[in-house]
């Protein structure tokens, strides 16, 4: 009987260590799949944040990319707008001194002719000679700049033919004589030469 009941402990024994065995194979079993989920979770994981940095880099490039069209069209706008306020400043400048100057020439021809009268007084045509020069050196400063007519080829762009005359002297359509003065600001007219032309 006592062989017996030591048997039967023996027997108990084995079976409790192959129940631990199993269980414990089991839990091993449950671990090592709890694992792998944990893994396969953080590789989903780490593939979506891969997916949504590669999202947002995508997105950073395209917004930088239409910050710098932005940038350089305001860039080209601004320029555009420097040059025409430039532009616009000069005309504004050119015509101002050309409504001036269509002012004061008057004055200059009446000089120019108060000049070329003989005078006794030395001193007189001294000081009206002074006021030409001193005249003519302003203009010049302004950029004005007296056309060249005198025996040159007829321009209808720079002169104005008021008669006609017969030369031999001279060959066709050739200016012999201004009769009024003409002026310009860096080529264009502020006011045509008076002109006769010969042989037309």
């Amino acid at each position: 009987m006592f062989v017996s009941d030591k048997k039967n402990n023996s027997t108990e024994k084995n079976i409790d260590e192959s129940l631990n065995t199993e269980k414990d194979l089991q839990e091993n079993q449950i671990n090592i799949d709890q694992d792998e989920v944990i893994e396969s979770g953080l590789e989903d994981k780490e593939s979506t944040e891969d997916i949504s940095l590669d999202g947002e880099l995508e997105n950073a490039i395209k917004e930088n990319q239409e910050l710098k069209d932005s940038f350089l069209r305001k860039v080209a706008e601004f320029d555009n707008f420097r040059k025409r306020t430039i532009k616009e400043k000069n005309d504004i400048k050119a015509s101002s001194i050309c409504d001036t100057a269509l002012e004061i020439l008057p004055i200059l021809d009446n000089f120019e002719s108060a000049f070329s009268y003989e005078c006794s007084d030395e001193k007189f045509k001294k000081g009206i000679e002074m006021i030409l020069k001193q005249f003519k050196s302003t203009l010049n400063k302004m950029g004005i700049t007296e056309i060249d007519c005198f025996h040159k080829p007829f321009n209808p762009d720079l002169h104005n033919a008021i008669s006609q005359v017969q030369d031999k002297d001279l060959e066709e359509n050739i200016v012999s004589q201004v009769c009024q003065k003409g002026y310009q600001l860096e080529g264009k007219v502020i006011r045509h030469a008076m002109v006769i032309v010969a042989n037309p």
